[in-house]
């Protein structure tokens, strides 16, 4: 076997990914819920030996370092391991089955507020996207990406409009079926905001929220196992061709990559940041730094949506954030390409990021598993299945933020009174 760097570290990635594969595959066949924690993996995991292609490259080449490929691609190994090792102990999957698939999650849909939510939503989502398109271009001109997300003001608050519009279409999946003219409406309002997200540029409405409506309507039974093969490759192909719309055409490397394009970029992309986060984890910084206190606060602080931060300007939250050790380090960015996963938020705020996984996962598990059979339980069990994929691609406090909104949202929606209908079939019970 050659003994070059770049060689070993590929070598490693597949050899993660194949252990990856096997496991998904073992859950799904046995259904088990835990898949919605793991899955994410398929997009990501291959990010840290894919970015040797930028090793040459101008720019990007100083963000690659190849003495970091394979402890990046370790650490998201040592998630998965503890999350299968987790399941084993306390039957995770169990706990998830009933939380998502109990009554108060069917009965979210039924609120008397949610049809006026949902078509709010779409409604200020799609003013704001159409907005935007006209304003930067649209994916087929490829205009867009010469402008960054960051300069455009109302972003923030568009996606998260986009992730109430999934939940809400998630809700509707699980819960109990509408009238016929009702669901249509629902049907139609979200595929209408999908088309205008994907003419905006954003492969993840279809990687990510079509990925999880595909796998839960499987694990219910609801669909076949060839059903889900086939869809999930309709999914990649779209996706990678919107993919190569955005870069221009791909280059040489879609004559390599071929429809699995979009996600290789995807991932890539996204494991600059966790390379940087490692090697300033690496240089000790991380154990010179700030305090326990400042990134607790900093934390909760990012949850607030900033026009509501009265008096903290965005500053102010810059300097409690642990993202600026990479600057510190002598890195000119912290995010050069907009990617993150809360993988690299870990190696910024503890010297020790595999105890901190091993303890994290653990604590969740332990937590979750305790917790009573009730409305919190169903509901936190839900929305953290819906949030998973963001730990995989955005910084934490953005996973965190995302998982507080969908609770509180759910959690109007449970405390509101239910509207009085004749009773519809919901899907199929969840296979046992």
């Amino acid at each position: 076997m050659s003994d070059d760097p770049a060689t070993i570290s590929i070598l490693i990635a597949l050899g993660a990914f194949v252990l990856l594969s096997w496991q998904t595959v073992r859950y799904l066949q046995m259904r088990n819920y835990v898949i919605l924690l793991i899955w994410p993996a398929f997009i990501y995991m291959i990010g840290p030996a894919a970015t040797l292609m930028f090793v040459d490259a101008p720019v990007l080449s100083r963000y690659v370092d190849e003495r970091r490929i394979d402890a990046q691609t370790l650490l998201m190994l040592w998630y998965l391991v503890v999350l299968v090792l987790v399941d084993r102990a306390l039957n995770l999957s169990a706990e998830l089955r009933r939380a998502i698939n109990g009554e108060q999650v069917a009965s979210l849909s039924s609120s008397v507020i949610f049809p006026g939510l949902f078509v709010t939503s779409v409604v200020l989502a799609s003013i704001f996207q159409i907005h935007l398109l006209n304003s930067f271009g649209t994916v087929l001109s490829g205009a867009y990406i010469l402008n960054s997300y960051e300069d455009i003001p109302y972003w923030g608050f568009v996606a998260g409009l986009y992730e109430i519009i999934f939940l809400c279409f998630i809700l509707v999946l699980l819960g109990k079926h509408p009238s016929r003219p009702m669901w249509t409406l629902y049907v139609g309002m979200y595929a209408f905001t999908t088309l205008l997200r994907v003419m905006g540029g954003t492969r993840l409405v279809l990687i990510k929220e079509l990925a999880i409506m595909i796998i839960l309507l499987y694990l219910r039974g609801s669909i076949s196992g060839r059903k889900l093969v086939i869809v999930g490759a309709i999914v990649v192909s779209i996706g990678s061709g919107v993919g190569l719309l955005r870069s221009g055409g791909g280059g040489e490397e879609m004559n390599v990559l071929g429809p699995v394009y979009g996600l290789v970029m995807e991932s890539a992309l996204n494991a600059l940041t966790l390379g940087i986060a490692d090697s300033v984890n690496q240089s000790g910084a991380v154990g010179h730094s700030g305090s326990a206190a400042t990134t607790a606060s900093w934390l909760t602080l990012a949850v607030i949506p900033s026009f509501l931060r009265l008096g903290m300007s965005e500053d102010d939250m810059t300097a409690l954030s642990p993202y600026n050790l990479a600057l510190s380090a002598g890195f000119d960015s912290w995010a050069p390409v907009g990617g993150m996963s809360g993988f690299a938020t870990i190696d910024y705020i503890t010297s020790y990021p595999h105890v901190f996984l091993f303890v994290m996962v653990t604590l969740f598990a332990v937590w979750f598993r305790s917790l009573r059979d009730g409305p919190f339980k169903q509901i936190f069990g839900l929305v953290s299945m819906t949030c998973a994929i963001h730990f995989w691609r955005d910084p934490a406090d953005i996973s965190f933020k995302l998982l507080v909104q969908g609770m509180i949202i759910c959690g109007i929606l449970w405390l509101l009174p239910q509207r009085r209908r004749a009773p519809r079939p919901t899907l199929p019970a969840p296979v046992q």
